[in-house]
């Protein structure tokens, strides 16, 4: 695992053991990886999807056993490993993700501020998605807290089959996001993406024709900080401890760069395909 940029820690018990195994390295890994473990079986769970659980794709090998991995560079996933006796339910689905047929999700965004301070920045609408800092708004440079990003497109009806039924799978990719954000579709909840890739399986959610797509992005406190020392606001308010910089010295935010916010993008729509492992 570690040839193939992965980092994990093991935890061990009486019937198999469990791994997390994160994807550190800057290329994906689509295939086999070998635990140095017999087991019967194993369970594979997202720990970004309570709803993402499945029997996992498996062989014994000398020494251990392989076990089938789909991980893209900042991905994660829970291994449960049993040597005695294998669980029910179903197989856990294996997607591979058409990358040359994405499509950019294009068309006007309207940025409306929800919450945050030290006062909201203007709404606005743009074509291009870049960082609400880089705007001719003072507000927005000194601002930490929240915005909505809210685009309407279309799915051609092509994409689905009978009932409305996605064909496939298909994968949204935020892009670039400073730095967390929670994604609704169609008025419903999808999920909060808060690391790398911010990406997330939305078959589920979209609708033949008109979409609606809402993406909350919450950034850090990083350039308030900046602006309250940049004006000597006393903010500072702590009980028995001295608040210093790394250096032991008297802590100043206010020679910080201004730190991106926001949507980035680009944001993607891809197909993925079911593959069997082999």
């Amino acid at each position: 695992m570690a040839d193939a940029g992965l980092h994990y820690v093991r935890r061990l018990s009486v019937d198999g053991d469990d791994y997390f195994i994160v994807n550190k390295g800057t290329s994906p890994v689509d295939g086999w990886v070998t635990l140095s473990r017999d087991a019967v079986s194993a369970a594979l769970l997202d720990p970004l999807y309570t709803d993402r659980i499945g029997i996992a794709a498996t062989r014994h090998v000398p020494g251990g056993t392989d076990v089938y991995l789909q991980l893209n560079p900042g991905d994660s996933i829970f291994v449960r490993t049993y040597s005695r006796s294998a669980p029910g339910g179903a197989a856990w689905q294996y997607l591979r993700t058409g990358a040359e047929n994405a499509r950019t999700l294009a068309g006007e965004w309207s940025v409306h501020f929800i919450e945050g301070g030290p006062a909201l920045p203007k709404d606005y609408k743009t074509s291009e998605l870049a960082s609400w800092t880089d705007r001719d708004d003072p507000e927005g440079r000194r601002f930490a807290g929240s915005a909505v990003y809210r685009l309407d497109f279309d799915m051609p009806v092509s994409s689905f089959g009978p009932g409305g039924a996605p064909v496939q799978e298909w994968r949204l990719d935020l892009g670039k996001v400073a730095e967390s954000a929670r994604v609704r579709l169609n008025a419903r909840d999808v999920t909060t993406l808060w690391c790398e890739p911010f990406s997330a399986d939305v078959g589920r959610f979209l609708a033949p024709g008109n979409n609606v797509l809402e993406i909350e992005v919450t950034n850090v406190a990083a350039n308030r900080i900046r602006d309250l020392d940049q004006r000597h606001v006393s903010w500072k308010s702590f009980y028995e401890i001295n608040f210093v910089n790394i250096n032991y010295r008297s802590f100043d935010a206010s020679g910080w760069p201004l730190r991106a916010s926001g949507l980035l993008g680009p944001v993607t729509l891809a197909p993925r395909n079911v593959v069997a492992p082999r």
